[in-house]
């Protein structure tokens, strides 16, 4: 995985990130769990020889990541829909919109910004000023 986003990180990052999310409890619970299953699942699956890239940093290894997983719920978990659907939820949370559209804020129609729109818009902002 990448040197710029630890794996064993994103799922405690990604919830205190949620903690100041306008959600109701019930689905901070849900994504948290979802985003710790998804990055377990990263951490063992053969799919990921076949991304050339880090699904926590590339665009495309993240659309084959995100592709797998459902695959991965659909057939080896044998996940109802909706299952699926609230797992495909909590990765469009964790997931950036890119860095540079960020700045216009949260999607239309989104509870929040994602947690990597967020931390592009920090990465971004000037450090504290030395006097």
């Amino acid at each position: 995985m990448s040197d710029a986003v630890e794996l064993a990180v994103v799922p405690e990052v990604f919830e205190r990130w949620l903690a100041g999310r306008p959600l109701a409890e019930r689905s901070r619970r849900e994504y948290a769990r979802n985003v710790r299953a998804y990055c377990a699942w990263l951490a063992v699956t053969p799919d990921r020889d076949g991304w050339q890239g880090d699904p926590l940093t590339d665009p495309l290894a993240r659309d084959h990541a995100a592709r797998d997983f459902r695959r991965y719920l659909q057939v080896e978990r044998r996940a109802a829909a909706s299952t699926v659907n609230l797992a495909l939820a909590s990765l469009d949370a964790l997931y950036p919109n890119p860095c540079a559209a960020s700045s216009a804020g949260p999607r239309p129609g989104r509870a929040a910004s994602n947690f990597h729109a967020a931390a592009c818009r920090r990465a971004r902002s000037p450090g504290p000023r030395s006097s």
